[in-house]
């Protein structure tokens, strides 16, 4: 799971040159069971290089917190860090975005990516 941890330190990376960051943190999931406002999930299940196809698998980077607003916000400017973005011979092609409540005070904004080893 080296990709989870190298997309995590790519995130928090970028989130420090902005002024806005994620005060929840970013975690590999499973996220701490307390942390539910102004988080990001990073999940897969389960990334392996095909036969035959340079395609690796999926991965989720899931957004949460009670804004609407801020969830659509973050979740593009999550998509912008990490659409067509190469780390470490992987690259990022985002397959699936949606954002849509989870409980009735919460959103989630998920980007699903297509990972191909290049």
């Amino acid at each position: 799971m080296r990709i989870l941890k190298m997309v995590r330190s790519h995130l928090i990376q970028q989130f420090s040159k902005v002024e806005g960051s994620v005060i929840g943190g970013v975690f590999v999931r499973p996220k701490p069971d307390k942390v539910r406002l102004d988080v990001i999930e990073i999940n897969t299940i389960g990334l392996k290089c095909r036969k035959g196809s340079n395609v690796i698998g999926y991965l989720n980077v899931n957004y949460q917190d009670t804004s609407r607003s801020k969830v659509q916000e973050y979740t593009e400017f999550i998509d912008h860090l990490l659409s067509q973005c190469v780390i470490n011979t992987n690259l990022f092609e985002l397959d699936l975005q949606q954002i849509y409540p989870i409980s009735q005070h919460l959103w989630l904004g998920n980007n699903m990516y297509k990972l191909t080893k290049i």
